[in-house]
């Protein structure tokens, strides 16, 4: 096994981590009030007559399936059409296949909230 030979000296690595620091605790949180406000802003407006977050859902679904299934394609290929997991794909495909995953989940909670507000 190769082991590593860098060298950071001491005082990069506190200016490194202070700069690490900062943007976990100060530009990460900022970033997920503004996400979670747009989301419930965006609700508010679906209530009012507005699609957009059903075409956001929709669309995130869509990608989400179509990377899916040109990941799946080597195991298709192999007449393996029920099998499940990434088990018997190459790393490229393994990759794609988790980035659908990324897609599809948010699309599903997405749709889970629309139908929540607009059924009440």
């Amino acid at each position: 096994m190769k082991t590593s030979d860098w060298y950071i000296p001491k005082d990069w690595a506190f200016l490194l981590g202070w700069h690490l620091m900062a943007f976990v605790f100060l530009f990460l949180p900022i970033l997920v009030n503004v996400i979670i406000n747009k989301l419930f802003s965006g609700l508010t407006e679906t209530q009012n007559g507005n699609p957009d977050l059903y075409y956001v859902s929709l669309s995130l679904s869509l990608s989400g399936i179509l990377l899916l299934l040109i990941a799946r394609i080597p195991l298709y290929r192999q007449k393996r059409f029920f099998a499940i997991g990434p088990k018997g794909l190459p790393a490229l495909s393994k990759l794609c296949y988790w980035i659908s995953y990324c897609f599809i989940v948010p699309a599903i909670v997405l749709m889970a909230l629309l139908f929540w507000v607009l059924k009440g």
